[in-house]
């Protein structure tokens, strides 16, 4: 028997509906191993493939003077067709050592004429009136002289193949990639060069683009300072961290320099290093995305943060001599541009993925299908209402729609190596989180009717991979216009599956919640099957069912409950208000806190209703132990203490409209500088506890927090010192105390929880879920008190 059923759900609040070796002594390593021993680990562990990028890569130069294939070069013997072939210890020795043994013919010779010119080639021909030589400067050109014009000529004992050309390699394992290159296409000859010939977009470099020949070098660098500094902290630290790593964490790729104990090999000098993105070098791509100024930026960065303070050895004083030397130019360039092709590509209908949701890592979909399930064009991203099905358990892990107030990001918050380009993360789900279903089975299993999950459990402590096959088996995902259609199997029953939504626009009426809907098509089959529908916290939800409809309302006891406990700082989750009353840029102010933590984190932000951090927003905050004030492109200030040693401390910031900041820890000054807005912003919120998704880089506030001032005034040191006694006054624009049953001589005002990021954020407060279809024998169940 096939039956198709649709499940509906809808609510009133909540609802289901290693450290690199530097290359540049990678020549004197290779020297020390002998040729031998190197040809072997090249016909054990080298890769032809790799090595023929490597052999056919411009800044190597190899395909420049020996053909592979075809007529010879006028520099070089062709490798591939030679008379006589090198044996394997021989292709080492040419590549290490390339004088030791001249291949006859390719003899170069030295003649200086009486003009003084010095040119080095190959010997052609010659006799009593000229001699023709093969320029080794310009690829072989033939160039012509007449013996009267020649003062000397000389024989040279050295190959025109440089030697140290293994230093541009990125260390042992490339060059031993090149050498089975060359051992492959000795013995297998053209065939073999073609079959091994890589494909044109890994060989071929950008275009430079043409303002890069205008750019004032010397005017930027001597415009880099906080500001800066700032700037290219943000983008090492979403970007070049994930490959370079830091002082104590390596990077995610071995061959990346360490700036703070490695050596470059195209130069430290911030020219140099500018070339490097610019261009690219060895293993290191054109940053084509970035502008003069990003590119300058995170120089200044990694110059005073890694090299001056850890690797002095390769840190290039910057004087006017040294600006001198550099191209004359008279533009900076474009500005930087909020490039983010992934976030405008149109997907279709879903997107497969891994995604999470919350941040206690109770509800990942490993193996995520998201789906769009409103019409319209621009794919899964433009969409107003998703489900996510995990179909490595077969479970609907989370619907949510798009955030009736804010502007955080919708869909998601396109966090991931192939979306913003950051490492050890997942792209989490973004807006309103109507229903989760966390890590496990979506069907029971069909042999016992049990929930237990028998999957691996990862170091991590985490279920990982799918269900076993006699219990669950993906057949494959269709797309019927806007439709997705999950085919799967449980047990011997075929099921599809197709979610959609009962109601038009989710964001239409913000008292009106939308109904989500899974239609599934059931196989015959010859035993009950136990799908879970929805799951809800224990033992606080008041349960009603009515035939073939079941509503699920929160304990009133359990709401009043929850409500009456002190907010959790718990480094997901955070509170917001109103900022309309704060005046952060033209009347003085002092910011006042006690706090206790271990860890990194914001304690008061007044930033824009949004996921990202916005220029002109301030944050109060700690930064590697240490307190930091910031506001938004002008920059920070930063204390000397460090707090994040798990002990009570009263901490505070006073600016006053001069632009005066001064870090107070525990009464005493900490930390001072000067920083003014740049410009009066509007329709911003204060938040506590948490910044932007995206600052500061651990944004959200883990601990104990208390206390928390913002007085309208700047207050004097002894006020500073003691602050905790300090009565409310006029003053006085908010006091958060964070404590039960506190009196308070000011008005709190009011704070709305937040916990788009929080754990089990979307777990069900009410809800009603019924079945369209007239099932036999179909009914409600309820197991662990959790799961419907």
């Amino acid at each position: 028997m096939t039956s198709w059923a649709s499940v509906f759900l809808c609510a009133s609040v909540f609802l289901w509906c290693s450290s690199s070796a530097s290359a540049q002594d990678l020549e004197s390593r290779l020297l020390a191993e002998p040729a031998n021993d190197l040809a072997d680990a090249a016909v054990e562990s080298g890769d032809a493939k790799r090595g023929a990028i490597v052999f056919h890569q411009p800044h190597m130069g190899c395909a420049k003077c020996h053909r592979v294939g075809g007529n010879d070069m006028l520099l070089g013997p062709n490798l591939a067709t030679a008379e006589t072939p090198l044996t394997d210890v021989e292709i080492v020795d040419s590549i290490l050592r390339p004088s030791k043994a001249i291949r006859k013919g390719y003899e170069s010779i030295s003649v200086v004429t009486g003009d003084g010119v010095s040119i080095i080639g190959l010997l052609v021909s010659e006799d009593n009136d000229q001699l023709i030589l093969r320029d080794a400067a310009n690829l072989g050109r033939q160039i012509s002289l007449s013996q009267n014009d020649i003062e000397v000529k000389k024989e040279n004992k050295v190959s025109i193949m440089p030697a140290g050309q293994v230093n541009q390699l990125a260390g042992r394992q490339q060059f031993l990639d090149l050498v089975k290159y060359l051992m492959e296409i000795r013995d297998g000859g053209t065939t073999k060069v073609l079959e091994l010939q890589p494909p044109p977009h890994l060989l071929v470099a950008p275009p430079i683009p043409e303002y890069e020949k205008r750019i004032d070098h010397a005017g930027m660098i001597r415009s880099l300072d906080d500001t800066a500094f700032e700037r290219g902290e943000a983008i090492y630290s979403r970007l070049c961290v994930n490959c370079h790593g830091t002082k104590d964490q390596p990077g995610s790729l071995p061959t990346s320099l360490r700036f703070a104990d490695g050596k470059f090999k195209n130069g430290s000098d911030p020219f140099a290093m500018y070339q490097t993105l610019t261009r690219g070098f060895g293993m290191m791509l054109p940053q084509t995305w970035m502008v003069p100024q990003q590119k300058y930026d995170v120089i200044h960065y990694i110059r005073r943060v890694y090299l001056r303070r850890q690797n002095p050895s390769q840190y290039v004083h910057v004087d006017a001599d040294y600006l001198a030397t550099l191209p004359k130019g008279d533009s900076y360039g474009p500005a930087p541009v909020l490039f983010e092709p992934w976030v405008n590509m149109d997907y279709g209908p879903s997107m497969i993925n891994t995604f999470e949701t919350g941040d206690d890592a109770t509800n990942f979909a490993y193996k995520g299908i998201a789906m769009r399930l409103d019409p319209g064009p621009g794919g899964v991203s433009r969409g107003n209402a998703w489900i996510t099905f995990d179909h490595d358990t077969m479970r609907v892990s989370t619907a949510w729609t798009k955030p009736k107030t804010g502007n955080s990001s919708p869909f998601i918050n396109w966090q991931g190596i192939h979306f913003d380009g950051r490492h050890n993360i997942h792209p989490r789900i973004s807006g309103d989180v109507h229903l989760q279903n966390l890590n496990g089975p979506g069907w029971a299993n069909p042999a016992t009717g049990s929930f237990d999950d028998p999957r691996l459990v990862g170091r991590d402590g985490r279920k990982y991979g799918p269900l076993p096959r006699d219990w669950a088996r993906l057949n494959g995902i269709y797309s019927h216009g806007p439709d997705t259609i999950i085919d799967y199997v449980i047990g011997t029953t075929n099921i599809q599956e197709s979610p959609t939504l009962l109601a038009a626009d989710p964001t239409s009426a913000p008292n009106d919640a939308p109904i989500f809907a899974r239609r599934i098509n059931v196989g015959p089959r010859d035993r009950d099957l136990v799908l879970q529908v929805a799951s809800f916290e224990s033992n606080a939800m008041q349960i009603r069912q009515n035939g073939k409809v079941v509503s699920i309302q929160a304990n009133d006891e359990s709401a009043s409950t929850n409500a009456s406990k002190t907010f959790e700082f718990n480094g997901a989750s955070y509170q917001q208000t109103d900022g309309s009353t704060f005046d952060m840029t033209d009347r003085d102010y002092t910011l006042t806190a006690r706090v206790r933590t271990k860890t990194d984190g914001t304690i008061f932000s007044k930033t824009a209703d949004q996921s990202r951090w916005a220029p002109n927003a301030k944050a109060f905050f700690i930064r590697q132990g240490r307190l930091t004030f910031d506001i938004g492109w002008v920059g920070a200030v930063s204390s000397k203490k460090r707090i994040d040693d798990g002990k009570w401390h009263n901490v505070a910031v006073r600016w006053n409209k001069s632009g005066e900041v001064r870090l107070y820890v525990d009464g005493k000054t900490v930390g001072k500088g000067n920083l003014r807005p740049k410009a009066k912003v509007t329709d911003h919120v204060v938040r506590l506890g948490f910044a932007a998704d995206n600052f500061p880089e651990q944004p959200f506030f883990q601990g104990d927090l208390r206390d928390v001032r913002f007085i309208q005034r700047a207050l004097a040191e002894d006020e500073i010192r003691g602050v905790r006694q300090t009565p409310s006054n006029k003053d006085v624009v908010a006091h958060w105390s964070m404590t039960e049953n506190t009196s308070r001589q000011t008005p709190e005002p009011t704070l709305t929880p937040h916990s788009h990021k929080s754990p089990r954020a979307g777990m069900i407060q009410s809800m009603v879920a019924g079945i369209s279809a007239d099932l036999p024998n179909s009914k409600w169940s309820f197991r662990d008190n959790s799961r419907l």
